[in-house]
């Protein structure tokens, strides 16, 4: 299932889980994100992608359904994309 265009090697991962699903925030080490990311308050970053995967994807959709909305929503993505994990 693919969720993206970019070759994430090397980036920063950040896994979460929403509703049973398990999720992987990626960070490219570059991005000018990272040092706002590293300022937060623990588990800051983690919540904000929960509340992006409820607010933007939602509950009860398949692994196929939600790798097709994140598909869509990691289209424009240069620096940051949210993946299904175990794939």
């Amino acid at each position: 299932m693919k969720m993206h265009e970019l070759n994430t090697t090397g980036w920063n991962s950040f896994p979460f889980e929403v509703d049973g699903v398990k999720f992987i925030s990626k960070v490219s080490p570059t991005s000018p994100f990272m040092p706002r990311i590293a300022m937060l308050p623990e588990g800051a970053f983690i919540a904000m992608n929960k509340s992006a995967v409820l607010d933007l994807i939602g509950k009860g959709l398949s692994r196929e359904e939600i790798a097709q909305e994140l598909y869509r929503i990691n289209a424009d993505g240069s620096h940051a994309v949210i993946e299904l994990a175990g794939n």
